[in-house]
């Protein structure tokens, strides 16, 4: 579709080679989480390599493009008795390749251009030739997510808020300029607790945090958290975030890609030479989010590999000039805890007007109010 300067297109993507240059281009123009990155977007197509249904949107103004998101396209269970002829971004639509969850997500887009670029993608859409039900956009952060659905109403497109979860976050530069104490900023209990585990812990040696500094080096502490991680969870009778052989290799295929720019970090905690746990953070645009974690819990409730490392982790971050310590999706009481600032990101449903995005919808609104 053509509107003066502008130039949308859909086309197949049967390959990752094609669209790194762009992606990386723009990327340098948008402003981005780690989860928009091509780090991230990257080893996603390069683990999961059946591109059969997925597309690559691509938005252009006066010849450049400046915007840009990987489609997946499937039939996707939106109730017990309703499907979706769906699209995705940055998702496939299949279990297995999303169980990696997105967060801080959405298209790509060139800063200062969001509302068009979002308008007249959605534009073209609406009117392509063959059918689709809902386009599903994940992880949108909550400040962003009033874009996405104004664009998507002038487009004609019906939008809803499928989810929302908050997340958790350390604000390093408010911090700095408090006077850099982070445990002062805990509740009472919370640095009462920190404070008893650190002294018990340092019964082993001083406490320190050693950083992965090759990527031979991160690729084996990623090893070291995984095992922790996995015999934690599944003691747990569940399966973990490392339960298939797929999952552990797009991880090493990201790590192997972003380790040396800088992007990804590998923790690992000691009090001497007693091991509490394992960090396993993004890096991006001075943000640093904790993805995963593997903590060594022992008999003694006083001690808390957990709370201990991340302060650790926090301290570490505002000694690297960073400006957020992101504990990324969840209500998890530690992370209540150890963060005072506060945000939500938003799971979005745009329809089309079909008869069958009618239905579903009105499906999930009973659906929950039967819930309530």
């Amino acid at each position: 579709m053509t509107s003066d300067t502008w130039v949308v297109s859909i086309d197949d993507l049967r390959g990752s080679a094609a669209v790194e240059p762009l992606w990386r281009e723009l990327q340098a123009r948008a402003d981005h989480s780690f989860f928009q990155s091509w780090g991230w977007i990257g080893a996603w197509l390069r683990t999961f390599p059946e591109h059969a249904g997925l597309l690559c949107l691509r938005v252009c103004f006066q010849g450049r493009v400046v915007g840009l998101s990987v489609l997946g396209r499937n039939e996707v269970a939106t109730s017990r008795f309703f499907s979706s002829r769906a699209l995705l971004v940055s998702e496939a639509g299949v279990p297995d390749h999303d169980s990696l969850t997105v967060e801080h997500s959405g298209m790509l887009m060139e800063r200062g251009l969001e509302r068009e670029i979002l308008e007249h993608g959605f534009r073209h859409l609406y009117q392509i030739d063959w059918p689709w039900d809902e386009l599903f956009v994940s992880g949108v952060e909550h400040q962003h997510a009033a874009i996405y659905v104004d664009a998507a109403k002038a487009a004609g497109l019906t939008p809803e808020v499928r989810a929302e979860h908050p997340y958790y976050f350390v604000d390093l530069n408010a911090l700095r300029d408090a006077g850099g104490d982070y445990l002062a900023t805990l509740s009472r209990n919370t640095r009462f607790q920190i404070k008893r585990a650190m002294r018990l812990y340092e019964s082993h040696g001083a406490l320190r945090v050693y950083k992965a500094q090759s990527l031979p080096e991160a690729l084996a502490m990623f090893e070291k958290l995984k095992r922790v991680h996995q015999a934690c969870w599944v003691a747990r009778g569940e399966p973990g975030a490392f339960a298939t052989e797929r999952i552990t290799e797009f991880h090493q295929q990201l790590i192997s890609a972003c380790f040396e720019r800088g992007e990804v970090q590998l923790l690992e905690v000691y009090a001497g030479e007693h091991v509490l746990g394992y960090l396993y953070n993004f890096v991006m645009d001075g943000v640093v989010s904790n993805y995963q974690t593997a903590f060594l819990y022992e008999d003694d409730a006083r001690l808390k590999p957990g709370l201990v490392s991340h302060a650790l982790a926090v301290e570490q971050a505002l000694s690297e000039d960073l400006s957020v310590y992101d504990f990324l999706m969840g209500d998890q009481r530690f992370k209540r805890s150890l963060a005072k600032s506060e945000g939500t990101m938003l799971w979005l449903v745009l329809s089309n007007d079909s008869i069958r995005s009618s239905f579903r919808a009105r499906a999930r609104r009973l659906r929950d109010w039967l819930k309530r």
